[in-house]
C-alpha cells in the first residue's frame, strides 16, 4: 500500500509540474490544462504497455532459462 501511496503522490506532483511549466511556456493555463490531461493520459497508457510487455518479456526469458529468477544481491541478503 505504501507504494501505491508514492506512486499516486508523484503522479499527483509530475501533473502539477507540467501544468505549471506548459502554463509559463505558453502563457495559457486552459491550454496547459488540456495539454496536461492529454500528455498524462498517453503517459498512463504508455507505461501499462510498457508494463506489460516487460513482463511478458521477463516470462519468456525465465521460461528459456534466460534469466535466473534470484539475482546475486538477493542470494547474498539471504545468506
Amino acid at each position: 500500500m505504501h507504494s501505491l501511496k508514492k506512486v499516486l503522490l508523484w503522479r499527483a506532483c509530475s501533473v502539477l509540474i507540467t501544468i505549471i511549466v506548459t502554463w509559463i511556456w505558453t502563457g495559457d493555463i486552459k491550454a496547459a490544462t488540456g495539454l496536461t490531461a492529454v500528455l498524462h493520459l498517453v503517459l498512463v497508457i504508455a507505461h501499462w504497455i510498457f508494463e506489460e510487455s516487460w513482463e511478458r518479456w521477463v516470462l519468456r526469458q525465465l521460461i528459456e532459462g534466460k534469466l535466473n529468477p534470484v539475482n546475486r544481491s538477493d542470494k547474498q541478503k539471504l545468506e
